[in-house]
């Protein structure tokens, strides 16, 4: 599993540029699903991503995942319940999970 793991942060490492696409989101938050279903997925080019945020069809619900590699994880931030403008709730750190990050409390997912 690890190598896989390492294989696909190399091929995420290997991406110069960081680009947008429509995919499959998930934000799930102490159990509630605040976004399940199509939405903008914008990557980094360290790996870092964002649902739910884009110019064009913004979800009501947005979270980010921002490496941490030293920290061998991920921070995660979100909108909050009440859907406020700025991803200023704290999720903790986040493991991954195949297409999640994961904690005890939270799940952000991404899928193409």
């Amino acid at each position: 599993m690890f190598r896989a793991i390492a294989a696909a942060g190399l091929v995420i490492l290997a991406c110069p540029v960081a680009g947008a696409f429509e995919g499959t989101c998930l934000i799930e938050v102490g159990g509630t699903t605040y976004l399940d279903g199509a939405c903008d997925i914008e990557m980094e080019a360290d790996g870092s991503f964002s649902v739910g945020v884009g110019d064009e069809s913004r979800a009501k619900y947005f979270a980010y995942v921002d490496l941490a590699p030293g920290a061998g994880g991920a921070a995660g931030y979100w909108n909050g319940p009440d859907g406020e403008s700025h991803a200023h709730y704290g999720l903790g750190m986040l493991s991954r999970q195949g297409g999640c990050w994961v904690n005890d409390a939270a799940r952000v997912c991404a899928w193409r």
